[in-house]
């Protein structure tokens, strides 16, 4: 069963993630949030939850965070698979240069992330 690992910064309710976590769930997929404000070591209890993903939602003015984010998991976990999604691919093409994240969903994660985490 695969492991996904839902990163988000700020400690309040994000519709986007409850409901990609309950879509994947649904399909036999273990999801777990990971949220920065709330861990005293973000990174280790991420990787100690041993996910084959790490996914991002991103929202404006989380860019610097989400990229630094994605950036230091790439370092301590190479072969570790990152998305992306989220309003902000509208907005940013700084994201698009970014060697930290393998896939970059647009569009309804809804729909796509399943579709991509199951090819």
């Amino acid at each position: 069963m695969l492991k996904i690992a839902f990163i988000q910064k700020r400690a309040y309710e994000t519709v986007s993630i409850m409901v990609l976590s309950a879509i994947l769930k649904q399909k036999g997929y273990h999801t777990e949030v990971f949220i920065a404000d709330l861990e005293e070591d973000l990174y280790k209890s991420t990787l100690n939850f041993n996910p084959d993903i790490v996914a991002y939602s991103l929202y404006i003015g989380e860019e610097n965070f989400a990229l630094r984010t994605f950036q230091r998991i790439k370092e301590l976990a190479p072969g570790l698979i990152t998305i992306m999604g989220g309003p902000l691919f509208l907005v940013s093409e700084e994201i698009f240069k970014d060697k930290s994240i393998d896939i970059m969903i647009k569009g309804d994660g809804e729909n796509n992330l399943p579709e991509v985490i199951e090819r």
